[in-house]
């Protein structure tokens, strides 16, 4: 048996695999771009080991370090308790943030390597498209499901007023309904496709379930443009999200069941593992 190389380096190409090694990377330097100040002059210790620190678990997926996903929790605590040290958490925020962090990472370390049979993750064929097709729902969820069918449904949404120092609903206009529309039916119609047409094999035509994972990739883009639109501020941040983000809802189910046959070879291969087991 080969042994498995201490790091590899990426590849540059724009194979599917390859765009999301960095689309994994560029959602997970995003999350440490949250904590850069406006002023680098303000960056204090503790922010500046928080940023590195989250920059390095990006760079240990990037360069597929080995138990690069697993050496994930343990650098996220060591991060949390760094915190502690330099005086800006005491022990109760630490475990609270370890949890949360963890939860996040757990989306942004597994949902590629659940699409891409290069991350070398070992989990039957069923399993895996399952765990999938429910992280990818989830994701979707979290990032902006709920807030888009509310928004759409209540036609207002909460602005900041610099003036008052507080949120203010404010009424949508024609162009900002229409963006949060179809943001929400996207998410619905993704989130349910995914799962049908993907974990229960129903047909519905010559949509795919990577179709129903680009949906979702794009309700998201359109949620974040509409935040965009609404509080009528462009961030590279916020473009930076909607490429990654959108990159780690698509490119995985992508990878999965993009080739013909993909799911059908699946089963084949666990059909396999299962006569040679029965046969031991």
């Amino acid at each position: 048996m080969e042994q498995q190389q201490n790091w590899q380096q990426p590849p540059l190409d724009f194979q599917p695999f390859t765009l999301m090694l960095f689309a994994q990377f560029g959602a997970i330097l995003g999350i440490a771009l949250w904590f850069l100040p406006d002023e680098i002059s303000d960056l204090d210790l503790a922010t500046a080991v928080l940023i590195l620190g989250i920059a390095f678990i990006g760079a240990m997926q990037l360069f597929r370090v080995k138990n690069g996903r697993l050496l994930t929790y343990p650098a996220i605590a060591l991060l949390a308790l760094s915190w502690v040290v330099l005086g800006e958490f005491d022990i109760e925020d630490a475990i609270f943030v370890t949890i949360f962090m963890s939860v996040l990472f757990t989306f942004l370390v597994y949902l590629p390597a659940l699409g891409f049979e290069e991350y070398g993750l070992s989990i039957r064929p069923s399993r895996k498209k399952w765990l999938l097709l429910v992280m990818t729902a989830l994701l979707a969820t979290f990032q902006y499901g709920p807030e888009a069918l509310e928004i759409a449904m209540s036609g207002e949404a909460e602005l900041w007023d610099e003036v008052t120092d507080e949120d203010e609903m404010v009424t949508l206009s024609a162009a900002e309904k229409i963006i949060v529309s179809l943001a929400a039916v996207l998410f619905v119609l993704g989130a349910a496709g995914l799962v049908l047409t993907g974990g229960f094999g129903i047909s519905a035509g010559p949509v795919q379930p990577m179709h129903m994972a680009l949906s979702l990739a794009i309700g998201h883009g359109l949620m974040l443009l509409f935040w965009m639109v609404f509080e009528a501020e462009l961030s590279v941040d916020v473009a930076l999200e909607i490429i990654t983000i959108g990159g780690l809802l698509f490119l995985p189910s992508f990878g999965f069941f993009e080739t013909d046959g993909s799911a059908q070879r699946s089963d084949v291969a666990e059909g396999a593992e299962v006569s040679e087991t029965s046969g031991l």
